[in-house]
């Protein structure tokens, strides 16, 4: 019977040296658990962290509408097969009237882009003018988007939501594979390992 993955902590890392057994005595020890890797250890993701708060700058000018000029989409091309995208990194527009950003989200896309060697795509310049990608059925972003999806490619789509009992809701999409349904069972259980609702 396989036992149940617990996140490694400084006290369940390898030891070695000296220790009290249980009849106070002493001797020497190593002591190794058995643990899936971290590909995000507390150092890295601190580092993934800090560059999000770093790439998140230009989605906050001018009060989160972003940039004063430029093409109101950002795409960073990545060599891995994921994508990384933020529809709503800025205020946009829906049925004529202004909604608000997705805090934060424009650069978590990157950062995590950027970590996994993937594809960035965000809504870098919002307000009435640029609508809502999401919303309307032809927008830029969606044109920008299209050369990086396809079969085998993960879309990560980074919205924020209100206060639920859920931190993170999985979405599979209207056709979802076997491997689409697998992945999102991986990333479910990453979270819950890792203190998260899903």
């Amino acid at each position: 019977m396989s036992r149940p993955y617990r996140p490694c902590t400084p006290a369940t890392r390898m030891y070695s040296g000296l220790r009290t057994r249980p009849d106070g005595l002493r001797d020497s020890t190593t002591v190794l658990l058995r643990r899936r890797p971290d590909p995000l250890g507390d150092r890295e993701l601190g580092r993934v962290g800090k560059r999000w708060h770093q790439l998140n700058e230009p989605f906050t000018m001018n009060d989160h509408v972003g940039p004063d000029s430029g093409p109101c989409t950002l795409v960073v091309p990545g060599e891995q097969p994921i994508v990384c995208s933020a529809p709503h990194a800025v205020h946009h527009g829906r049925h004529g009237s202004v909604k608000l950003n997705d805090a934060n989200t424009g650069g978590l896309a990157l950062a995590l882009a950027e970590h996994l060697g993937g594809t960035a795509i965000a809504l870098r310049r919002g307000g009435l003018e640029f609508g809502d990608p999401n919303h309307d059925h032809e927008h830029p972003l969606k044109d920008a988007a299209a050369p990086h999806v396809g079969p085998g490619v993960v879309f990560l789509d980074l919205h924020g939501m209100a206060d639920r009992e859920h931190d993170v809701v999985i979405g599979i999409g209207a056709t979802p594979t076997a491997r689409s349904f697998h992945l999102a069972e991986r990333f479910a259980n990453a979270a819950v390992r890792n203190g998260i609702a899903a």
